[in-house]
């Protein structure tokens, strides 16, 4: 039996109820106590930082094996506390580079040794997945004009904050469509700075409804910061990724003991290409051309990249299960 605990009461999941899969609705304060007095074989959880916040290991039940499985390909060295997964005893890799930095990580501190499991990308798969069945029976590629998206981030200094305007001005000036589609939460706070760049920019198009990815899948090129959609959309599409260089987001500011580059780092350079905020106005345009038009972003190219960064692409979730099982055939033997 699989259950399942989430702190959204709106959350999909209660629609896929059977015999075989229950899922709960817990608020947050409860969910303190829970983990607590939790009583499982095997905990799967997506949130890092256990027992460095509220969320403990049981005090019940000591054998729990405890899993974290990531939600995007970033480098959790970076992106993360630096304690972030230090707790838990087996870590679902999306990549070599992923399980690289994680080992090197156990090594330099001395860490226990965990279960680093070679599993790739559920999200990365489900998007390559909608993609493909969206763009079947779909106008070829070379009948369309081109269209560049322009997705940023919302932390501090992002491409809406520092760039937008110069960005827009230069893009105006090109045969591109072209659609900005700012972060949710940037829409949430800054809705009126939103409506004012589509009042000012009226060829251009704003995207504030996000029920559908439909403009992420369809465009040809992605420009974006420091956002996670850069590896999804890139591994998911094929595509490549114009990056603006704005501050970086650290959360674990000695990431430089660790010899292992940050996939978010490395990997600007091999899907794409990099620009300062500052270089908008000389290096955007041919920036653009040559993702847009070079063999060396061609989706063969891409696709091997992919094939080099992610592990089992299209079977992480076979992958994933079948461990679980596994595990949990070894544990009834015991």
């Amino acid at each position: 039996m699989i259950h399942y605990i989430t702190s959204d009461p709106q959350d999909e999941v209660f629609q896929m109820e059977n015999d075989q899969f229950k899922p709960y609705y817990i608020g947050e304060n409860r969910m303190i106590v829970l983990m607590m007095k939790m009583e499982t074989d095997i905990m799967v959880m997506t949130t890092p930082d256990l027992e460095n916040f509220q969320l403990k290991r049981s005090y019940v039940k000591k054998d729990i094996e405890y899993i974290y499985i990531p939600h995007d390909v970033n480098s959790a060295n970076l992106s993360f506390h630096k304690e972030a997964l230090d707790h838990y005893d087996t870590i679902f890799t999306s990549g070599p580079k992923n399980r690289q930095e994680l080992a090197e990580r156990e090594q330099k501190y001395g860490l226990p040794a965990k279960n680093l499991v070679e599993w790739g990308s559920s999200v990365i798969d489900n998007m390559t997945k909608s993609y493909e069945e969206m763009i079947k029976g779909s106008v070829p590629e070379e009948q369309e004009t081109r269209t560049v998206l322009i997705a940023p981030s919302w932390q501090k200094d992002n491409i809406l904050d520092s760039c937008i305007e110069e960005m827009l001005d230069r893009l105006a000036q090109t045969p591109y469509r072209v659609i900005v589609r700012p972060h949710p939460q940037y829409v949430r706070h800054f809705e009126a700075r939103i409506d004012a760049l589509a009042a000012k920019y009226k060829d251009i198009m704003f995207q504030k409804d996000f029920s559908s990815n439909k403009t992420v899948y369809t465009a040809d090129l992605l420009v974006t910061d420091w956002s996670s959609i850069a590896f999804e959309y890139a591994f998911a599409t094929l595509k490549p990724v114009l990056f603006v260089d704005t501050p970086m987001k650290i959360l674990n500011p000695d990431y430089r003991e660790l010899e292992t580059v940050p996939i978010d780092i490395e990997l600007r350079h091999r899907i794409g290409i990099s620009i300062t905020p500052e270089a908008v106005g000389d290096e955007l345009k041919p920036a653009v051309d040559k993702l847009l038009w070079d063999v060396q972003f061609s989706k063969e190219s891409m696709r091997r990249l992919k094939e080099e960064y992610i592990y089992n692409n299209g079977e992480s979730g076979k992958v994933g299960a079948k461990y679980i099982i596994d595990r949990l055939v070894e544990r009834s033997g015991k």
